[in-house]
């Protein structure tokens, strides 16, 4: 009976261990040169985007992502932290800004191009986010904005509820033509 509950607990140790192991260890192989093409291309443009916005913004990166397969790019994704909050008129020229710089260079790169669904790739075909914070990491309540994004073409300024720091308290929506003009007219003045 100890024998059987000591085999027992072997096989399910080794069922559970084994596959974690491989898991680990196949993480532990990653290599940028070991993705499809397209992937490595799209890599190498964010990266030149990033350092960029970093330089010009202070952003930190925190995250990527996209939409495709292994031969076609049809969205992609960055996403930033910015340590200090923003007016509403400086999320919109530094949004702009971000999406202006990361088209151009997506575009621009002979080695992505030919794995872009849509040439040239729009603004509709790319989303930036950038979550504001304070030095402490904390997150700005409303009134102030605590996440400025463009996704699928439509800016967002999003405002924390102070009585419940996981919901927003506003949302302002406005589309990538409509803020477009409102830079463009007070760049004028």
């Amino acid at each position: 009976m100890i024998r059987l509950f000591f085999s027992i607990v072997t096989i399910l140790y080794f069922l559970a261990v084994i596959p974690v192991a491989i898991f680990c260890f196949s993480w532990m192989n990653f290599r940028i040169e070991n993705l499809p093409p397209a992937d490595i291309a799209l890599h190498s443009v964010i990266k030149k985007t990033v350092e960029e916005l970093k330089r010009k913004y202070q952003l930190s990166l925190i995250g990527t992502g996209g939409s495709g397969d292994d031969n076609e790019i049809t969205m992609s994704s960055i996403s930033f932290e910015l340590a200090h909050s923003m007016s509403q008129e400086e999320c919109r020229k530094v949004i702009l800004d971000c999406a202006q710089l990361f088209l151009k260079e997506i575009n621009s790169d002979a080695q992505l191009t030919p794995y872009l669904s849509v040439k040239p790739f729009g603004y509709k075909n790319i989303e930036v986010l950038i979550f504001m914070s304070h030095p402490d990491r904390s997150r700005p309540l409303h009134p102030s904005i605590s996440v400025v994004s463009l996704t699928d073409g439509i800016i967002k300024y999003r405002t924390v509820n102070p009585e419940n720091t996981y919901e927003y308290k506003s949302v302002v929506r406005e589309t990538y033509e409509e803020a477009l003009r409102k830079v463009q007219s007070s760049d004028n003045l």
